[in-house]
């Protein structure tokens, strides 16, 4: 039959090897493209497993993925990603991104407390005050206990006594004409003795009041703090937030330089990228190949017609 079509078409003796070539090579690399993704897992028959299954990346996707992740380490340079860091785009940003919140904040209407308790739980930030209150006071109370602090009270006040009488004598007035002597046998014998005296009382005075009065300024001075609106911090404080930005920045130039050589050596970013590989569904995989790589694949489809094509030619001549 097919000897009779190509006597009435002797054409077809020509055109069909051509086609039909082309066709072979064709479907042969479009099945061997296909082959590298599936079938997803093996297949058997009475027990042996049916040869290519499952697909190239299905069965060497542990290896894929180790491939990958050793690359991957071999391509991260720490001058690389400190340059990228420090680069004048990320320098830009950060400088950009401090001027935007500071605009912000500078129409903020909340308190200093409110604006905290969005990043801290208003139940911890209340304990935390609650706990810097009463360090606050423990450590006031303790100075305010000290006996250096107290003798040194001691000699101002016998010092502005001192200095008023003086300025007395000094203005010539005649009924505190004595007070002279009076000062030089305070100078002379009774300075010590004064001195204790005043140190022993304001000692008492210290340990019987100063625990409350203490707490109680600390505790108005920080919840009025507490109280101030942002937008008065910041609008207030602008020179010392230009200030505090340029520290900002130079403690992030300075924090890059110092701490990302430690932290690239005590990262393992090949078994990152590994086990962020195997994690990945064999689809998903396939996915993100196909959209690399489909075109030269598709290309790879179209030589394979090709080159069927001139086997059939040539076997035409043969």
């Amino acid at each position: 039959m097919i000897d009779s079509i190509l006597t009435q078409y002797p054409f077809l003796g020509y055109v069909l090897p051509v086609c039909l070539g082309a066709f072979i090579g064709w479907i042969t690399n479009k099945v061997a493209i296909k082959m590298i993704f599936r079938p997803l897992r093996a297949h058997y028959i009475l027990g042996w497993r049916i040869p290519f299954t499952p697909g190239i990346i299905p069965k060497g996707k542990d290896r894929i993925a180790r491939s990958i992740g050793s690359i991957s380490e071999n391509l991260v340079k720490i001058e690389a990603i400190k340059q990228t860091l420090l680069s004048d785009n990320i320098l830009g940003r950060i400088n950009r991104y401090i001027d935007e919140f500071v605009a912000k904040q500078s129409k903020n209407g909340e308190t200093l407390r409110e604006f905290i308790t969005h990043a801290v739980p208003a139940d911890v930030f209340d304990e935390l005050l609650q706990n810097t209150k009463n360090d606050m006071a423990a450590e006031l109370n303790r100075m305010l206990n000290n006996s250096e602090f107290i003798e040194t009270v001691a000699d101002k006040i016998i010092e502005h006594v001192e200095l008023k009488i003086s300025s007395m004598d000094i203005l010539g007035l005649g009924v505190f004409s004595s007070l002279t002597g009076i000062q030089r046998k305070i100078n002379s014998y009774l300075r010590d003795s004064i001195r204790k005296v005043l140190a022993d009382n304001i000692r008492s005075i210290i340990e019987n009041n100063a625990e409350g009065i203490v707490y109680s300024i600390c505790n108005k001075g920080i919840n009025k703090v507490m109280a101030i609106p942002v937008s008065s911090i910041v609008r207030d404080q602008k020179s010392s937030i230009d200030a505090l930005k340029e520290y900002l920045i130079d403690g992030y130039k300075k924090g890059v330089d110092k701490y990302l050589p430690r932290i690239v050596e005590n990262i393992n970013i090949s078994k990152i990228v590994e086990n962020s590989v195997l994690e990945l569904d064999v689809l998903e995989v396939e996915k993100l190949l196909l959209e690399v790589i489909a075109n030269e694949l598709k290309w790879i489809e179209r030589l394979g017609a090709l080159l069927g094509a001139l086997l059939g030619i040539l076997n035409i001549f043969i």
